[in-house]
């Protein structure tokens, strides 16, 4: 069975899964601070302003650089805070400068030695672009910056549940400190598009040389059996 489908994406155009009610709701951009798990560390990201989500989807689609930006905003970027907590309990910065993202990263995750930091995804382009994972180093500087492609092959890319903005392509995260991993949760593709509770497989990737480990063993076989699957659906549907 698995290898007639896997055949069959040698002949059917592969279009993106959308599945049913997909919708877009995005919040305008705030301040967000995120800690990490132990509570030494936490990072600050400030956005960049946008007058609105509508706004910015829709000058973003035209292609200009300062897509949905107020006039009197700050046109930089995102621009984040890294901090420690020392003995007495302050709060001392590490580094403060601007991370990739063009607004505001989705979610952040920090070691609690601050190290690493690893952002995913853009706001209001969630699976798109060159952002979806970056890693920055210990002086916040970025060490790879990776896109979903790099991540997984093209037609599980396309198996994924998308809406008008996003790929959902993953979530929840984790950093394994002990391990010296980030734990990607990639989507298992479903014939439901994206369910409620959607099922998820592990990526690791190395934290001190930002490589991806080998997408192998039996569960990854069977999650793109399932992308396999969905393409074939798109075929027939």
């Amino acid at each position: 069975m698995r290898a007639s489908i896997l055949s069959l994406l040698l002949v059917v155009g592969v279009q993106p899964w959308t599945g049913e009610g997909h919708a877009d709701q995005w919040a305008p951009p705030e301040v967000q601070t995120y800690l990490s798990d132990g509570g030494r560390a936490r990072i600050t990201v400030t956005p960049r302003e946008v007058t609105s989500p509508l706004a910015y989807f829709e000058e973003r689609a035209a292609g200009p650089d300062s897509a949905g930006s107020r006039s009197d905003g700050d046109r930089s970027g995102a621009m984040a805070r890294l901090e420690l907590r020392d003995d007495q309990g302050r709060w001392q910065t590490v580094w403060d400068r601007p991370l990739l993202n063009e607004v505001a990263p989705v979610n952040v995750l920090v070691a609690n030695d601050g190290r690493r930091v690893v952002t995913f995804d853009d706001w209001h382009l969630a699976g798109h672009g060159d952002n979806v994972v970056v890693i920055y180093d210990e002086a916040g500087r970025p060490m790879r910056s990776f896109r979903v492609p790099d991540l997984l092959p093209g037609y599980y890319v396309a198996a994924l549940p998308h809406s008008v903005s996003s790929i959902h392509w993953g979530g929840p995260h984790e950093l394994d400190e002990t391990g010296g991993r980030v734990i990607l949760r990639i989507v298992i593709p479903s014939p439901d598009g994206l369910p409620l509770d959607p099922s998820f497989i592990d990526l690791p990737i190395d934290l001190a040389t930002a490589r991806p480990e080998p997408a192998a063993g039996a569960q990854w076989g069977a999650a793109r059996v399932a992308a396999c699957r969905n393409v074939v659906a798109m075929r027939d549907g």
